[in-house]
């Protein structure tokens, strides 16, 4: 036996030990037990009031988004209408007038694209390269779409004014003169809600976002949007009979 208990590890407790030490926590298990469940209770309640408190904020974000959806298409479609009677009892007559910098810009000549194309509208851009850097170097870059405005603007025309910003000197500058002309002005914009821009136009479109990548996407949406119901409109409509 002497052999046999000298070659336990004295790391290892024996048997016996563990047999006692069983013995004297037994008394204590039920409250060791009791007070786990009542952590594991607080725990559960702290875990679940976060959550609930997470699921809340979602829900309140949600319904902010699925207003600023509803929103966003009750405008896209007074914007449809509002291009539709201007343009489709006058065809011919009227024409869309399109600005934007940068992105923008390139979401405007998409546009122009699909009126041209799709729709079958005239639509003008002002951002052909040799004009745009006549115009820069002589009057300033905050002149560029302004001062074509003044020379294409007519009563009735429609401009549609991109900025992700919404402060952009000369596309303000723009929809003044193009105010000034009696033009029915659509603007496009993001970043700060109180941007000088989202206050300017007959309707006008708010991205409640600080990326562009947002904001130009979400123009870059409603562009199609309007185009592709537009060309389906007037074609409905009777343009060709």
């Amino acid at each position: 036996m002497g052999d046999q208990s000298s070659a336990i590890p004295r790391s290892t407790p024996s048997p016996g030990l563990v047999l006692r030490l069983a013995r004297s926590f037994r008394p204590h298990v039920g409250f060791a037990a009791l007070l786990s469940i009542l952590f594991l209770t607080f725990l559960d309640n702290t875990v679940i009031s976060a959550v609930l408190a997470n699921v809340q904020s979602e829900l309140h974000s949600g319904v902010s988004q699925l207003q600023w959806v509803v929103g966003g298409y009750a405008l896209a479609f007074a914007s449809l209408m509002l291009i539709c009677g201007s343009l489709g009892d006058n065809f011919g007559r009227k024409k869309v007038m399109l600005i934007g910098n940068g992105g923008s810009a390139a979401i405007v000549s998409h546009m122009h694209n699909d009126l041209c194309m799709s729709v079958g509208v005239r639509a003008v851009v002002f951002h052909e390269l040799p004009l745009l850097t006549a115009l820069t170097n002589d009057h300033g870059y905050e002149c560029v779409f302004a001062r074509p405005l003044e020379l294409w603007a007519d009563p009735g025309d429609v401009l549609f004014a991109f900025s992700s910003g919404g402060r952009s000197t000369n596309i303000l500058g723009a929809v003044r003169a193009a105010l000034a002309r009696d033009c029915q002005v659509i603007t496009l914009s993001g970043f700060k809600p109180d941007n000088p821009l989202r206050g300017m136009g007959l309707l006008n479109f708010y991205v409640p976002s600080q990326s562009y990548g947002y904001v130009e996407t979400a123009h870059s949406a409603l562009a199609h949007f309007l185009t592709d119901s537009a060309a389906l409109s007037l074609d409905t409509g009777g343009r060709h009979g």
